[in-house]
């Protein structure tokens, strides 16, 4: 990694720092956020009820905001502002970390001859993010917030496998992929990691594996993976049984690759939905039948019938049962429910 420390830079640290302190603006007087949702409007996060009402800003940043995560339990808010930089011809950002209900600013990683990216909490109190260029990633780093340290990953490869490795909601067992090397016989692996112990074993061998997400009672595993790494390549999507080691066919699709965007189950188990384009397919496990279909974005589980997704510059929730969809936010994007982890 390769910082750099030039007066520009270092007069840019000390007014991103007393930025991003006033970046909270006024307390939240939200209450508990468990159960919430949460979306940005204008650049600025924002919570509501589950049914839009009682809309409240969390962040007072002037419309900077372009990303952001809760933790898990819900104590802590990260977030993407946009940082003014002369040196750059280029949008640059910074990294905030802030308490949501007092809005109290815990730290901040400023940009450097980089800036940082946000990857995901790998626990109640630990973000991993990278830094960027804008086209290269040039090194890992970890935020603990209870300690208030920053740690560098010298071992670039686990820092990849921590930003976009997938964890179980309790962060016992974590899977990422490796690829067996070049060659007409390379494949990808996907591996199980159990995190205590240390332990690690491959599920899966594919030619390409597209993406993967595992069940919240960490038996199932969904997997979309294809017989060719070529664009237009058809690719399937699968439930891996690890119990059974079994592999069910669930969904064709002949879908282009670069279209598909992850997968998420359903708090009970019993559905899985996958993004490809524009769209959500949600397909019943025990069945293989598609429940629903729903165009937009930003999708996001709120039980095991409802979906909250954004499209056309509002927030809906659609229920799969009802077939129908209902506008909770106008001028919202990114919603996301909130529901904390304990």
């Amino acid at each position: 990694m390769k910082l750099t420390t030039s007066k520009t830079v270092a007069l840019l640290c000390i007014a991103f720092v007393i930025s991003a302190v006033n970046a909270g603006g006024q307390e939240t007087s939200a209450g508990s956020l468990d159960g919430k949702i949460a979306f940005l409007r204008s650049g600025d996060v924002y919570v509501a009820n589950i049914d839009g009402t009682d809309t409240t800003a969390v962040t007072h940043t002037g419309g900077k905001v372009k990303e952001f995560s809760f933790s898990p339990n819900l104590d802590y808010l990260a977030f993407i502002r946009s940082v003014d930089a002369d040196w750059s011809e280029f949008e640059v950002f910074g990294l905030v970390v802030m308490d949501p209900m007092s809005a109290e600013i815990l730290t901040e990683i400023p940009p450097g001859g980089e800036w940082p990216e946000m990857g995901q909490w790998v626990a109640f109190d630990k973000l991993i993010y990278c830094w960027s260029s804008g086209f290269d990633l040039a090194g890992f780093g970890t935020y603990e917030v209870t300690s208030k340290s920053r740690l560098d990953h010298n071992d670039d490869q686990w820092g990849y496998r921590l930003f976009f490795g997938e964890f179980t909601d309790d962060w016992s067992l974590m899977m990422y992929t490796t690829d067996s090397g070049l060659g007409p016989t390379s494949h990808d692996r996907l591996h199980i990691r159990n995190i205590a112990t240390g332990e690690d074993r491959i599920v899966a061998r594919k030619k390409t594996i597209r993406g993967f997400c595992m069940s919240h009672n960490k038996r199932y595993i969904g997997l979309r993976w294809s017989e060719s790494s070529q664009p237009g390549t058809i690719h399937q999507f699968h439930i891996l049984d690890l119990e059974t080691d079994s592999l069910t066919r669930i969904y064709p699709s002949a879908t282009v690759p670069s279209a598909y965007a992850g997968a998420a189950w359903s708090y009970g188990d019993s559905l899985i939905s996958f993004i490809a384009g524009n769209e959500a397919v949600v397909i019943s496990v025990s069945s293989q039948a598609e429940v629903g279909r729903i165009e937009g974005g930003s999708f996001s589980w709120c039980d095991d019938n409802r979906i909250l997704f954004y499209r056309g510059g509002g927030i809906y929730i659609y229920d799969l049962v009802s077939k129908q969809e209902k506008l909770l936010v106008e001028n919202a994007v990114q919603p996301v429910l909130l529901k904390a982890v304990q």
